[in-house]
């Protein structure tokens, strides 16, 4: 979006007066220009190869559960969302995905911290009791890959992806408002059914 393209969007929501319809489109510009400033990845895009170290210990592979290099009974969807332990909305995203996770145990969530302390995590994970499964990428650099994080180390968070087993993204989000996990669930019980599918003829083989 270029100068004149936004200093335009925003004359016709002034011109609208209301507050929060002015809100609602900076907002949107916003998520916009950083998406386009950084290359955030976008629905129909195909995931990066990565792997991190878990916060349970060892480390995890992209490519083994998505994409073709994936072994057929280690394959399958995957969410994927990047906090911080200061970042409020990422608190009520996670508690959002802590019941999901229950409700769709054969989709793993995955919780990727960005440019923390171990330490941090653990008092986080601690203080509000959670048991999702969490990546840590101290040093930012497959947020970067994602677009989640600038060229200065900032980021947009919380900034989630729903990626199908083919390591496609059916689903982005980046921050949260109470309402959002509806979508999520929406999405999840697709892919879920699909997975099913797929499970289902991998037994038939």
């Amino acid at each position: 979006m270029t100068g004149s393209e936004l200093g335009f969007v925003i004359s016709l929501a002034q011109l609208g007066k209301p507050i929060n319809i002015m809100k609602k489109l900076l907002i949107l510009i916003t998520t916009v220009i950083f998406s386009q400033a950084f290359g955030q990845l976008k629905e129909g895009d195909t995931v990066p190869s990565f792997f991190l170290p878990k916060y349970s210990g060892g480390s995890f592979y992209m490519s083994k559960i998505v994409g073709p290099k994936a072994k057929p009974n280690m394959r399958s969807p995957i969410v994927l969302s990047f906090f911080q332990t200061t970042c409020v909305p990422c608190k009520a995203e996670i508690a959002e995905f802590e019941k999901l996770d229950k409700e769709f145990p054969a989709i793993p969530i995955y919780l990727i911290d960005l440019n923390e302390k171990r330490e941090l995590v653990t008092e986080y994970i601690a203080k509000y009791n959670l048991e999702l499964r969490m990546l840590l990428d101290k040093y930012g650099v497959t947020g970067k890959k994602f677009g989640v994080v600038d060229e200065n180390g900032l980021a947009h968070l919380p900034n989630s992806f729903i990626i199908d087993a083919d390591g496609v993204v059916v689903y982005h989000h980046s921050g949260f408002k109470p309402g959002d996990e509806v979508i999520y669930r929406e999405k999840l019980t697709a892919l879920n059914d699909k997975h099913s599918a797929y499970l289902l003829a991998l037994e038939d083989r």
